[in-house]
């Protein structure tokens, strides 16, 4: 084997594991980054970030969020995953050269290519959801909460996926340039300014790896909402309760209340938790027959009239706990 056909051979496989670096991190990013912008609107309007779960193997991530939104900031919500990495990757593609190293210009194309890619859902659902048969997904969830026109949702997608690739291409010096480029089998232009990208890139794998753990083991998924206050925590395993008081409160005027409940590892064949009030008011909060949970909680939220209420439980003697937090807005 000669020198140059030794050389050629070293770029091509060096190219071939650029291009799968590279499609990986765009890939973990994409999913991370369109989790946090579910989550990061959450935040905003005020709930609390619960859990966080991401599964390398499958590249898929979920996001745990609790408090009250109203529709509008869950439609919002809806749209904020696919909304965040198609803002990062506009500064991205701004803040880059038109012409640059093979790496870069590798990321340039394949981060084009995932984020334009995930606007065909938002062209092709709301189609199926006016037919009744989208699945449940972020344009479900967005068209129901908003209330926008299907067909009005999948022309604005259009459009942005339309301006969206001549952008791009005014960013680059001409597909047949990219071609070239990436077609090249010059060791040297294959490992040009690669040191940099990719050690931006796997700092950037790393530290995300690492918020990752740090806060899967640091979130609660249990935890209450933002405004919430502890009342009050009782051990079913200590004695039956029928009827009994945790929480009473009276309202001179309407106001808000929030109520949220956790419960753990129970095990009864009756348990019943309600709010009771003026005027035979009277609302269920959670209540179960041959109920059984490892973990379970439940978010209640009402404008009330004034009047005095108690929030009662009845529970037959059982293991497990119930820890209570109510919210006066």
């Amino acid at each position: 084997m000669t020198t140059t056909t030794f050389q050629t051979r070293t770029a091509r496989i060096s190219l071939v594991a650029l291009v799968a670096f590279t499609l990986c991190f765009v890939l973990v990013v994409y999913t991370l980054t369109h989790e946090a912008g579910h989550a990061i609107v959450g935040m905003l309007f005020g709930q609390t970030l619960t859990a966080l779960k991401v599964n390398f193997l499958t590249l898929s991530a979920h996001v745990g969020l609790v408090g009250e939104l109203t529709q509008a900031q869950h439609a919002l919500q809806s749209i904020g995953g696919v909304a965040l990495p198609l803002v990062i990757w506009l500064i991205f593609i701004c803040c880059v050269p038109r012409r640059s190293t093979l790496v870069v210009e590798l990321l340039k194309c394949i981060a084009t290519v995932a984020v334009l890619s995930t606007l065909l859902a938002w062209m092709v659902l709301p189609v199926l959801y006016r037919l009744g048969q989208a699945p449940s997904d972020d344009v479900s969830n967005f068209l129901g909460y908003s209330g926008m026109v299907p067909w009005l949702l999948s022309l604005l997608a259009l459009v942005i996926y339309i301006v969206g690739w001549p952008w791009f291409l005014s960013r680059i010096q001409g597909v047949r340039s990219e071609i070239a480029l990436f077609s090249t089998a010059d060791r040297d232009v294959v490992h040009a300014g690669l040191r940099l990208p990719l050690a931006l890139m796997t700092g950037i794998l790393i530290a995300c790896s690492g918020l990752i753990v740090v806060l899967s083991n640091a979130l609660n998924p249990l935890a209450p909402p933002q405004g919430f206050q502890p009342i009050d925590q009782l051990d079913l395993a200590s004695r039956a309760r029928m009827d009994e008081t945790l929480w009473q409160f009276a309202l001179a005027q309407p106001a808000a209340i929030g109520i949220y409940a956790v419960v753990q590892r129970i095990n009864t064949t009756y348990f019943d938790l309600r709010l009771t009030g003026s005027d035979s008011f009277d609302a269920v909060i959670l209540h179960g027959e041959d109920y059984t949970a490892d973990q379970d909680r439940v978010t209640w939220s009402r404008e009330l009239p004034p009047g005095k209420y108690r929030l009662v439980v009845t529970a037959r003697q059982t293991s497990g706990t119930i820890s209570i937090y109510g919210k006066d807005q």
